[in-house]
């Protein structure tokens, strides 16, 4: 995986020193991170690469090479849209009493926790 890692950064910047000058990483750090291996490599590192890359850091814990979801792109893009009827849900979720919303929470596996943790924005 590291091989197609190394791969996917020189296709997109010309050269591992290049992607390292973008992410500010020396080069050392990511020679070793392409050579020990993804999993023996510092969190933040990896989400510096992931970030860049715009690929899953989850997934590439598991060795996958997976491109970010396009809501997680578009909503970090800020270009984040939802269809007429989505939003008809979510008026209509709006306007839902607590026991409502508890059902809604408990049939979609959410947790009170996700919604108190939930930023507010306008649709």
């Amino acid at each position: 995986m590291e091989i197609e890692l190394k791969e996917l950064i020189i296709k997109r910047y010309g050269s591992l020193k290049k992607f390292c000058e973008v992410i500010d990483m020396p080069w050392t750090t990511l020679d070793s991170i392409l050579k020990r291996g993804v999993s023996n490599s510092n969190v933040s590192n990896i989400i510096k690469i992931t970030h860049e890359l715009s690929i899953d850091t989850e997934s590439l814990a598991y060795g996958i090479i997976k491109a970010k979801s396009d809501i997680h792109n578009s909503v970090a893009n800020n270009t984040f849209q939802i269809s007429d009827f989505e939003k008809k849900i979510l008026l209509a979720y709006r306007d839902t009493d607590d026991i409502g919303k508890e059902i809604i929470h408990r049939t979609l596996n959410l947790s009170i926790e996700n919604e108190k943790g939930a930023t507010q924005t306008t649709a």
